[in-house]
């Protein structure tokens, strides 16, 4: 039977390291390209990774038992890749690839084709403030619900859905510019 995260974190606290060991496992992936998603690089990726994981073996003892962990995992994960990109002063940069959650529709049948569509959505994105495009990215690309995002984010639902639903409205006129040029 497979364990909650509540109840691996209870037996890594109890002293049970392998328990940690699981959770990585269950996260790595999608910490991953949660971070690539934001940084746009593969390397970047991979150390905050390592930093996501390591800051929760620190801070695992604060977690409180309200916390979900998934959303306290995606709030050190993006606090570490707002770190990154502010040291780098690149605050625009994000999404390299486009792997949504579910599959999008694909205009184009030509490698090339598809390839300039990426690029598209990616400087549509990237024309987004910090919040919208993360509450797109963790909505659409991570399929998070609106109050996960609010925890991750610290904020309201209804802020987060005002966001969201911003950026979607900014993403529809740079792409129906796109489209008509």
């Amino acid at each position: 039977m497979k364990k909650t995260d509540e109840e691996l974190i209870h037996n890594f606290l109890q002293g049970e390291r392998e328990a940690i060991g699981e959770l990585l496992e269950r996260y790595q992936r999608t910490i991953y390209f949660l971070c690539l998603r934001m940084t746009s690089d593969h390397e970047d990726a991979l150390e905050l990774v390592q930093k996501t994981f390591v800051q929760v073996m620190e801070k695992v003892v604060s977690l409180q038992k309200t916390a979900a962990f998934k959303t306290w995992l995606y709030r050190i994960a993006l606090n570490l890749c707002y770190n990154q990109l502010r040291e780098r002063n690149i605050y625009t940069r994000a999404l390299n690839s486009l792997t949504p959650a579910y599959p999008t529709k694909t205009y184009f049948s030509d490698p090339v084709e598809q390839e300039e569509q990426k690029s598209i959505i990616q400087d549509s994105l990237e024309s987004l403030s910090d919040k919208q495009r993360t509450a797109v990215i963790l909505r659409i690309y991570h399929d998070l619900s609106y109050q996960e995002i609010g925890e991750v984010l610290g904020c309201q639902e209804s802020t987060v859905r005002s966001h969201f639903h911003l950026g979607l409205k900014k993403l529809a006129v740079k792409l129906k510019n796109f489209a008509s040029e």
